[in-house]
């Protein structure tokens, strides 16, 4: 992700955390995605003191017969 992405998910997270500081927010991530980026969602959600949160995560050979 671009630097001014990860900017304006900040920004969302900030106002969600004075709008609406129990609004669910769910983390969607496959196998693909960097642990270090989960772990950089998960600490701007603490740092906005944001808890309700989900995590997601798709794996294409999960649901197969």
């Amino acid at each position: 992700s671009s630097a001014a992405s990860d900017v304006y998910k900040r920004q969302q997270l900030r106002q969600t955390c004075i709008t609406d500081p129990g609004k669910r927010i769910r983390i969607d991530m496959d196998r693909h995605t960097p642990f270090g980026r989960f772990v950089e969602v998960m600490d701007a959600c603490q740092f906005y003191n944001l808890t309700n949160i989900g995590i997601r995560t798709y794996d294409e050979n999960y649901n197969r017969e």
